[in-house]
């Protein structure tokens, strides 16, 4: 077990400024995990902490939640976590025992992760534990491996339902493979479509409602970059408008716990491209929600 946090633990090249609470003071721990072990179509998701560098145009105030992100919100930024690339197994290791550490350290937190590819929600979950699970994304990731490695960005879903006993809901799916269709339907885990939520938002949304306010408590949130529409340089683009998902993200945060988060598969081209400043307009978002209702769930 990691012991205290140091040097050797995280990097603080990217940080917001302002985000500099104690940890033991905070109500929201922040950390990146440039994790990028299993790349299939593009590389990069390494580099996706770096959206914080939208820091300098992203405005911090959301007058739905009447919260400034940068002046109302009490969020410790650690910066980037050092993680080994290239092993799997020792990653999943690494990133478990660091946010155990940070949970012992202030077990009340929230914890927002910045990603690194979806891998990372597998030794998050692993480290919250979590009854439910809430995935925004255009694929399943519910394979049993990939290539020979069993702790990928396209088998962590698989794995915490396993593994942990974790409830599943997937929103915004809109590729599939047979043995993944097959297994979601064996097991009867919920899914929304990229299809419903394109042709009818409102019924959609409905169904969302329902679902969520069926599932048991505590609950964290996975969202893959790839579930908006709102980026035009996506190799892969969902169904979701960025205010559709704040929208289902603000049901999510208004009617249950939820302990944690991750922003993953941020791939930027160029530092302050369009995807950087949706990025942190969504991370942004989530620290409001997370600041919004700490009082209400913070038992």
């Amino acid at each position: 077990m990691i012991n205290q946090l140091n040097s050797k633990t995280f990097c603080s090249l990217v940080k917001i400024p302002e985000w500099n609470y104690p940890i033991k003071e905070t109500e929201i721990i922040v950390c990146g995990i440039p994790l990028e072990n299993t790349p299939t179509i593009r590389p990069g998701a390494k580099f996706g902490t770096f959206v914080r560098l939208a820091y300098i145009g992203v405005e911090p105030y959301f007058p739905d939640l009447d919260i400034d992100v940068l002046s109302d919100a009490k969020v410790c930024d650690l910066g980037d976590m050092y993680v080994p690339l290239g092993d799997s197994n020792l990653a999943v290791k690494t990133i478990t025992k660091v946010i155990k550490n940070l949970k012992q350290q202030n077990k009340k937190a929230k914890i927002l992760v910045i990603g690194g590819d979806h891998t990372i929600s597998y030794p998050v979950v692993k480290a919250l534990r979590p009854k439910s699970v809430i995935s925004f994304d255009t694929h399943l990731d519910i394979h049993p491996e990939w290539l020979g490695v069993k702790y990928t960005h396209t088998s962590w879903s698989r794995w915490i339902k396993e593994e942990f006993g974790c409830e599943l809901f997937f929103v915004g799916t809109g590729s599939y493979e047979k043995e993944s269709w097959n297994y979601i339907k064996m097991n009867n885990i919920p899914i929304i479509s990229v299809e419903e939520i394109e042709f009818n938002f409102d019924n959609a949304f409905s169904v969302f409602k329902n679902q969520i306010l069926s599932m048991t408590e505590p609950l964290y949130v996975s969202i893959d970059i790839d579930c908006l529409k709102d980026i035009d340089d996506m190799e892969i683009k969902g169904a979701i408008s960025l205010y559709q998902l704040q929208a289902m993200l603000n049901f999510i945060f208004e009617n249950k716990k939820v302990i944690g988060v991750d922003v993953c598969e941020l791939c930027p081209d160029r530092i302050l491209d369009r995807q950087s400043f949706v990025g942190l307009t969504l991370i942004y978002y989530i620290v409001a929600l997370m600041t919004k209702y700490f009082k209400k769930f913070s038992y």
